[in-house]
């Protein structure tokens, strides 16, 4: 942990990666538990709760890529003057938000036949 060796690293730049990597990976993995047996996802809609992780996943699973790029904006909107940290911390924001899109577009390209259009 000393300064030389961690001259020229960005851990920033690994923190912001790695979100998006797990975020991909946690929003692809929604979709599994359904796809096995007789399983049917229901798409995302207006008349459902967010809360029924268990019963309906896509509806909760949109419901927070929604809620992660609204503290993503906010986050964009109040960046200046806040310099190095600042400016990350928005970009881990926006690796949040671009993972859950990214896992979900794999999964609903993958899975598509799964999903009822209710």
């Amino acid at each position: 942990m000393g300064a030389e060796s961690l001259r020229g690293a960005n851990p920033d730049l690994a923190a912001c990666i790695s979100a998006f990597v797990v975020f991909s990976l946690f929003a692809f993995l929604t979709f599994l538990p359904f796809t096995f047996g007789e399983g049917v996802l229901r798409r995302p809609g207006l008349d459902r709760s967010p809360l029924t992780w268990g019963r309906d996943p896509l509806q909760a699973l949109a419901v927070s890529t929604l809620a992660m790029l609204g503290i993503a904006l906010g986050a964009w909107f109040h960046i200046s003057g806040s310099g190095d940290v600042g400016f990350w911390m928005v970009a881990s924001l926006w690796c949040l938000f671009a993972g859950l899109v990214f896992g979900q577009i794999i999964g609903y390209a993958i899975f598509h036949k799964r999903i009822e259009t209710v």
